[in-house]
């Protein structure tokens, strides 16, 4: 059952999250500096894909914590709400 909320509650979270970035400027232009930058080392680098691919796991590995990280921070907060009875589901 638990397992089945945290499931649900996290959907519901993504589907805001992409609500949010059609509208919010600043995350359209944090993405497209992404995305420029990206394609600046793409282009700088192209004839070494070890480095590629390096940078690559790196770059996944700080994604993995940082989602990893975020989720711990929402369930911290809705177990909170839920004690304080704050927070009916």
């Amino acid at each position: 059952m638990k397992e089945a909320m945290r499931q649900r509650l996290w959907g519901m979270m993504d589907g805001v999250q992409r609500e949010r970035a059609g509208r919010d400027p600043k995350w359209q232009r944090l993405e497209k500096e992404c995305q420029a930058l990206h394609g600046v080392f793409r282009k700088r680098h192209l004839g070494n894909p070890r480095l590629r691919a390096e940078v690559l796991r790196l770059v996944d590995a700080y994604g993995a914590f940082s989602e990893y990280r975020g989720k711990t921070q929402f369930y911290l907060g809705l177990q909170i709400g839920l004690e304080l009875g704050r927070l009916e589901i």
